[in-house]
């Protein structure tokens, strides 16, 4: 009974974090990440970004860019503190509260620009460009999620091979 209820709570375990994965790609908003990834799939619309287009993004970089560098330096910067605090001998909670404050400030601020950001940003495509981008970037975290679900259950499989070698 305590094998079965083991190998329940890891398939449990790998599903969920399948789905947190299917999650944060779909939350993922492009600033700094996967660079790459944004290019390729901005790249392959049809029609293409026109110049115009293209201009206009480069505006928007222009104007949210430094902020969300910036609030994104802060909020590195604020969770590195809150860890030394957490971290400490003796804890001090009312410091550490103090600090989770900040960061909770700092990720609301970042949330807005961001938000703001992403809104001027969606307004620059046309409709049939938001219809190819959203299919394209379903089909994308598909097939990533297809990739770790093969992944994951290749490691289930070599530790129940292991449980079966330790009960020989």
């Amino acid at each position: 009974m305590k094998k079965w209820m083991k190998n329940v709570t890891v398939l449990s375990f790998l599903m969920a974090m399948i789905l947190a994965g299917g999650v944060s790609i779909a939350r993922a908003d492009g600033f700094g990440h996967r660079h790459d990834s944004a290019v390729g799939l901005l790249s392959s619309l049809n029609p293409p970004l026109s110049t115009d287009q293209q201009d206009q993004l480069k505006s928007i970089l222009s104007v949210y860019g430094p902020t969300l560098r910036t609030l994104r330096q802060q909020l590195h910067a604020a969770k590195r503190q809150l860890d030394t605090l957490a971290n400490a001998t003796p804890v001090d909670q009312t410091a550490i509260q103090a600090q989770a404050q900040v960061v909770a400030g700092i990720e609301a601020q970042l949330a807005v620009q961001r938000a703001q950001a992403s809104s001027a940003s969606r307004a620059v495509l046309t409709q049939e460009q938001t219809q190819q981008l959203a299919q394209l970037l379903i089909a994308k975290s598909e097939s990533r999620i297809d990739v770790k679900i093969g992944y994951l259950l290749l490691h289930y499989a070599r530790y129940l091979e292991n449980q079966q070698i330790r009960v020989q």
